[in-house]
């Protein structure tokens, strides 16, 4: 057996996919992918109520039916079990259950969004108060060009750039706070 180009290309895919399922690379992957996309996969209303947290994966068995006949099977002809993820959302209490609703909704514009069909159940966890956590966290609040120059102005005259840099984050914090 020779360890040529070829025999090492066949055999790179093999282990990579292995090694990224023991790693959960395809997981962590997955779940920049949904962050990057999360307003649109899950709406503008509930973007702001909302987090992805995590995804889990596991073998789940084909359920019988009298009907369809399983797509995979093992060598004694039975059924495969298909490896299933499930994505947990921490989100409001609020909206928990419009999020439950949507649940098909969301696992389709998930599958738009990875360009595949990854996730197949939605876990909602609900929590109080986290909206308004999310905002800040997530979303933080912006000053208005007016008032960056207000501070620029204000600030002008400190010649150090170090202090100039702390009493400008110190401004805009205090300014953020008074329209909040």
């Amino acid at each position: 057996m020779s360890f040529g180009p070829s025999h090492m290309a066949s055999i790179l895919p093999k282990i990579s996919t292995r090694v990224a399922k023991k790693s959960g690379i395809n997981a962590k992957i997955s779940l920049q992918r949904i962050y990057a996309a999360w307003v649109d996969i899950i709406g503008q209303d509930f973007a702001h109520k909302s987090i992805p947290v995590n995804i889990t994966w596991k073998k789940e068995k084909p359920r019988k039916s009298a009907f369809k006949k399983a797509d995979k099977t093992d060598k004694a002809g039975k059924p495969e079990a298909e490896i299933v993820a499930t994505l947990h959302i921490l989100c409001a209490s609020a909206v928990s259950t419009q999020i439950m609703y949507q649940e098909a909704l969301i696992i389709e514009r998930l599958s738009r969004n990875l360009g595949y069909s990854a996730v197949k159940h939605i876990a909602v966890k609900h929590e109080n108060g986290l909206d308004i956590r999310l905002k800040t966290v997530l979303f933080p609040a912006h000053l208005s060009t007016a008032d960056k120059g207000f501070l620029d102005d204000a600030l002008g005259d400190v010649e150090d750039q170090s202090l100039k840099k702390l009493l400008h984050k110190l401004g805009e914090k205090i300014l953020l706070d008074k329209r909040s």
